[in-house]
């Protein structure tokens, strides 16, 4: 854990503390009833919000059902986290986060058709892959055991998010996954546009492992700088400014 970027690591570290203390401590003290009552008061659904839980897009990032539906978020920000922080930066990265999932919330007020709360950090986790898809398109992730790229791993997730996304049989909140993905490429694109970063950038392996010599990933990734390199006739020197 020391290796990770601080957001990456407190948001791990955060969801992990609130699924032991809700999930086993409620239980235990309350019963399943307790963790129901719970999870419909910080869980969100469109009934409780619209009567004053207006905090349920918040707290439902950081209600997990069980542990594996933990893992497997906590994977997926584990994987992509360390990249997209280095890159943008701790403020940013915090801020695309929390945006994704506010987004992703949205789409699940307006579109979901279902009383039971949504829960989980998916939505966020979603828009992490959308941002990544557009500032690292060619970092190599998994996908249930196949290697795809970021981009396209992004189009299939949103694909399969779509389809499904009126499917209320399952327990899966697709267009929490969906919203969560557009928010990110969306936030992405606006902060791009703005200017917040170059495009450039090494290139990465498996789960964002980074094989680059350390002085290239400090000058490309830390430093968000593009070198200009200049030619000295009388000395016969090429100069690289960072």
């Amino acid at each position: 854990m020391n290796h990770l970027p601080v957001i990456t690591k407190n948001l791990i570290l955060w969801n992990s503390a609130v699924y032991i203390l809700i999930n086993l401590f409620t239980w235990i003290t309350h019963g399943s009833e307790g963790l129901y009552s719970l999870f419909m008061r910080l869980g969100l659904s469109r009934i409780g919000f619209l009567e004053g839980g207006f905090w349920q897009p918040i707290t439902s990032m950081f209600l997990h059902g069980g542990f594996l539906h933990l893992f497997m978020n906590m994977l997926g920000l584990w994987s992509i986290g360390p990249i997209l922080e280095r890159r943008i930066g701790s403020k940013r990265f915090f801020e695309l986060y929390f945006f994704s999932g506010i987004i992703g919330a949205i789409f699940v007020l307006l579109f979901q058709d279902s009383n039971l709360p949504t829960i989980g950090a998916s939505g966020a986790i979603s828009g992490l892959l959308g941002a990544l898809a557009i500032v690292l398109p060619e970092t190599r992730m998994l996908f249930f055991f196949i290697p795809m790229r970021a981009g396209t791993l992004a189009i299939v997730m949103g694909l399969i998010s779509l389809v499904f996304a009126f499917d209320s049989s399952g327990q899966i909140s697709h267009l929490g996954h969906l919203g969560g993905l557009l928010g990110g490429v969306f936030f992405i694109k606006w902060k791009l546009d703005a200017g917040m970063y170059h495009r450039e950038s090494p290139r990465l392996s498996l789960f964002g492992r980074n094989f680059i010599e350390p002085e290239l990933k400090r000058d490309f990734i830390y430093q968000h700088k593009k070198p200009e390199v200049y030619y000295d006739p009388y000395t016969g020197r090429f100069i690289i400014k960072i």
